[in-house]
């Protein structure tokens, strides 16, 4: 056997070479862009493998069947054929420069796209990393790019290769290692959720050196002996078909780690100018107390607006605003608005104002020409809030009614001065549910995170079983501890980890048990309130329980006449009187019954005076008038039931804080608005009627479009009917001493006059006068008009003392037989009398009572 330097080097006739060994050289060039190409291509890999999310699902199947072509393809077999051309045997005539079998080209390259597929669904994608996994897809990674570089060596159809055995184990060796090193540190900082670009990078260097590594060990160890040289490959470019696939490859790896980088930096933009906007976002737990977010680390969300434009100083969009309270509301019942939504959407796209048309232009069009916002901006601002859920929920591929409810506080996104962006001040929560944050500005390690500025962040909360976090992760999205995204969203958001991870665990609570309920019978409760800083009242209720006031229960179920008539003698008395009154009958009085019942009265008042742990408590007056308040119904299925109140009031300084760790300020009108949302309550029903009634003249319907059923909440197709329309309220400057209503509005003495509505789109903006929401508005019952009376008469949510027979639930630890005479609701929350049907207008909630005795008796006697 001879080689290209024996004698016969220099000839012409290379036919004499067949059977030789021929010398090689290599082109440092082809060198250099061959591993150019692996890297692209691995890089480019990295980036798809990072945006999947599960092994479920078309989308993640897409993902997968992208990556192995991305690195099987183009990082492995354009590599190879790249590296190749480097190859020059010979004195470099193409007569005997290798040549190519085209069956054995092609099938080289499938089976490495399929081994790479079967190695990366080995891999698999869970947020643990397993090192036995990893190993076995590195493993096989290794494998593939191993057996593809041999393959299409078999594929050289003019040389036989003869190789080195210990350069063939090396390259084996280098292959699977790398491979197993890089995927394994792709996902070690995958799982932490810390993976960076330049990590990222850093991985996929590692996977191109493997292959690389692997391809020139084995080019080293390979020798060419020709079989027969090619005449016709003079004066072409040798395997030009070849050669043409393999720079289409790499150019396709190219341009998807291009396009890659792109969509990253948009998002990026896109999310940071949305900090600036107004925000539906989503907080999604898993049965392990796992928040979902995007493949980047980031909170689904979509915009609803640039801003809320406020019409005066004091319309600040926040928890008590009416139209979050109509959105908190409209969670609850999905099914009151879903059928809507398609009308909504037709409605903002023909007025350009939908999520992607919105702009600064377009924002224009929500003003009149004063400036201020033109009449039916409430209704838009509702219309965007529903479309925003709609494409969250499309973007689930789930229905709306599966989205979950509304957090009942407003974040605020952003530092807001110099002086927090520079580390001096810490962020805060007010009292008012919003989150008036301050954070520190800090240059993040991870740049892949948007820096977001001031705005404001509405939270849809939910908690899903397998099943459903399962067909969440098919969509494209990931279930991740709350403490490894922490650093992410907080530096996203400009809010304290500390903060936020608080944040989070009160949104899990919320989710698990969003309306905790009374439990049937008899309880002492304390309804103390407060005027808020901005406009209305504050309420205290418990913090692990914001829809709660402070209750203690009564160890019975109902009250007897002569109790009410005992306690009626007490009415507007302070706790401690009351309490020395209990303390001198339980020891006193002659009557055994009555000494009974004050003991009981005595505890419950210490009981509930030391969880409230504050003197204030001691000057707050009984009102005597038990009040139906609503409770747990008798099966999880049931409307509610109806539980007594006996409540002590009292009205505390502006700028009283909340007594102890327990309890806690929140809108009175959030407050109020929370009773009407339990599970079954018969105000859905009533409220999805009124939105109709509302919606149906913007979005010209005359009839009610079929709702979409839902997995929580279906609602049966109504027989709606559009009604008139009369004033909205409007707020008016109250005084020390004014009647004021439960929003601080003072109570006009006389009626303001019925404006009726004329047929107005709001784009049309002409000089007609503005027109007022009237009744068949939704928001209607979201605020308290200052011209009607603070509660109606025979609308209240009290106890007939007249009556004697009951139909409420009986509580479990009651004792009395079913027939002892107790008493009669009068009215049921909702308006709905016992034994009657579902109600036609929503009634008064024991809220509502409460407060306008608590006003009519602000100087401790009835007026």
């Amino acid at each position: 056997m001879a080689n290209i330097s024996s004698p016969l080097h220099g000839m012409q006739n290379y036919t004499l070479l067949e059977g030789y060994i021929v010398e090689r050289t290599f082109n440092p060039g082809y060198v250099v862009l061959s591993y150019l190409v692996s890297y692209v291509g691995a890089w480019t890999t990295v980036e798809i493998i990072n945006k999947r999310t599960t092994l479920r699902g078309s989308w993640n199947w897409s993902v997968l069947l992208a990556a192995a072509i991305s690195m099987g393809g183009v990082a492995t077999w354009c590599m190879h054929f790249i590296g190749n051309r480097a190859i020059i045997l010979g004195d470099g005539n193409p007569q005997i420069q290798i040549a190519y079998s085209p069956g054995y080209t092609a099938l080289s390259f499938v089976v490495s796209v399929a081994v790479l597929f079967v190695a990366f669904c080995t891999v698999g994608s869970n947020e643990r990393m397993s090192l036995a996994r990893v190993s076995l897809g590195g493993t096989l990674a290794g494998l593939g790019f191993f057996g593809m570089h041999y393959l299409g060596q078999a594929g050289v159809s003019n040389y036989t290769c003869v190789y080195v055995v210990a350069f063939v184990v090396a390259a084996a060796i280098v292959a699977c290692g790398a491979s197993i090193g890089a995927l394994g540190l792709f996902f070690f900082f995958r799982a932490a959720w810390n993976s960076t670009w330049w990590k990222r990078a850093i991985s996929a260097f590692i996977l191109s050196v493997g292959v690389s590594g692997m391809h020139w060990l084995a080019t080293l160890g390979t020798r060419y002996r020709l079989k027969r040289a090619d005449p016709s490959l003079v004066g072409t470019f040798a395997n030009s078909t070849t050669v043409i696939i393999v720079i289409a490859l790499s150019v396709f790896g190219c341009i998807g780690l291009v396009f890659l980088s792109i969509l990253a930096q948009a998002q990026k933009a896109r999310a940071a100018n949305r900090a600036q906007q107004v925000v539906l976002a989503t907080a999604v737990f898993d049965m392990e107390g796992k928040l979902l977010v995007t493949p980047e680390g980031l909170l689904p969300n979509r915009k609803i607006t640039n801003q809320y434009l406020e019409k005066s100083f004091n319309d600040v969009f926040n928890a008590s605003h009416p139209s979050f309270l109509w959105m908190y509301r409209t969670t609850y019942y999905w099914a009151g608005v879903s059928g809507l939504v398609p009308a909504m959407k037709n409605h903002l796209t023909r007025a350009g104002l939908t999520h992607h048309h919105l702009r600064s232009n377009s924002q224009a069009n929500l003003l009149n020409e004063e400036g201020t916002p033109i009449e039916d901006y409430s209704v838009i601002f509702r219309e965007l809030f529903c479309l925003a859920a709609w494409e969250i929920a499309n973007g689930f591929k789930i229905p709306m009614d599966d989205l979950g409810i509304l957090y009942d506080e407003i974040v605020t996104t952003g530092n807001k001065s110099k002086k927090g962006a520079a580390g001096g001040k810490k962020s805060i929560f007010t009292a008012t549910s919003t989150v008036a944050d301050e954070g520190r500005t800090k240059k993040t390690k991870d740049s892949d995170v948007p820096i977001m500025g001031k705005g404001q962040l509405l939270f849809l909360v939910n908690r899903v079983e397998r099943n459903e976090a399962e067909q969440l992760q098919t969509a494209g999205y990931r279930f991740a501890p709350t403490e490894s995204v922490i650093p992410i969203l907080a530096t996203s958001l400009q809010v304290s980890e500390k903060d936020l991870t608080r944040r989070f665990d009160m949104m899990l609570d919320y989710a698990t048990d969003s309306l905790h309920m009374l439990e049937p019978g008899v309880h002492i409760a304390c309804f103390a309130i407060r005027a808020s800083i901005g406009a209305g009242f504050d309420v205290l209720t418990r913090k692990d329980a914001k829809n709660q006031l402070p209750t203690m229960q009564l160890p019975f179920d109902t009250f007897e006449s002569w109790q009410l008539e005992y306690l009626q003698g007490m009415d507007l008395m302070s706790v401690a009187a009351t309490m020395k009154m209990f303390n001198k009958a339980s020891k006193n009085n002659p009557s055994a019954t009555e000494r009974e019942f004050a003991q009981k009265m005595l505890k419950a008042l210490e009981a509930i005076k030391d969880e409230i742990d504050d003197p204030f408590f001691n000057d707050a007056q009984l009102i005597a008038k038990p009040m139906a308040a609503p409770c747990r119904g008798a099966t999880a299925d049931s409307p509610p039931g109806t539980a007594l109140l006996i409540t002590y009031k009292i009205i505390m300084p502006i700028h009283a804080r909340a007594p102890g760790k327990k309890l806690e300020f929140v809108p009175l009108n959030l407050f109020r608005m929370q009773q009407r949302v339990y599970k079954n309550a018969a105000d859905h029903r009533i409220f999805a009627k009124e939105t109709f009634n509302e919606f149906s003249r913007v979005l010209e319907l005359s009839e009610e479009p079929e709702p979409l059923e839902g997995r929580k909440s279906a609602m049966g197709k109504l027989s709606f009917k559009i009604k008139g329309r009369s004033p909205a309220p409007t707020a008016l400057e109250a005084k020390i001493g004014d009647e004021v209503d439960m929003f601080g509005n003072r109570v006009a003495n006389q009626p303001q006059a019925t404006l009726k509505t004329p047929k107005i789109k709001f784009w049309d903006r002409d000089s007609s006068p503005q027109v007022v929401r009237g009744d068949n508005s939704s928001e209607k019952n979201l605020i308290q008009n200052d011209s009607e009376e603070i509660l109606p008469k025979n609308e209240d949510a009290s106890i007939d003392l007249r009556t004697t027979a009951t139909n409420r639930p009986r509580s479990i630890a009651s004792n009395k037989p079913t027939g002892e005479k107790g008493i009669e609701m009068k009215n049921l929350p909702g308006g709905q009398k016992p034994g009657a049907g579902p109600p036609q207008k929503e009634g008064k909630t024991f809220v509502d009572e409460i407060f306008a005795i608590t006003i009519r008796t602000k100087e401790g006697t009835h007026v």
